[in-house]
């Protein structure tokens, strides 16, 4: 099992921070990116992992959501990438 993996950077309207490489410009790419990561671990035949972070912290922007657990991309569309 891995415990912690995945971080993506994505910024979205106005808001501001920093986070893991180049952030995503948008939607698409931050999910392709999120895709990436999953496969790759997945690829590993591991028993389970942990995606950090779920949520932006403070001025760290590499969640899933927001920091007050807004949606940054449909769950659906986070649903559909995950390999697990």
């Amino acid at each position: 099992m891995i415990s912690e993996f995945g971080g993506t950077t994505y910024v979205r309207d106005e808001a501001t921070g920093w986070g893991y490489g180049t952030g995503a410009k948008n939607d698409e790419e931050f999910l392709d990116r999120f895709a990436s990561l999953v496969c790759a671990v997945d690829k590993m035949g591991l028993s389970g992992f942990c995606y950090t972070q779920f949520t932006d912290v403070q001025q760290e922007v590499n969640g899933l959501l927001r920091e007050n657990r807004t949606l940054k991309v449909p769950l659906e569309e986070i649903r559909k990438r995950n390999y697990r």
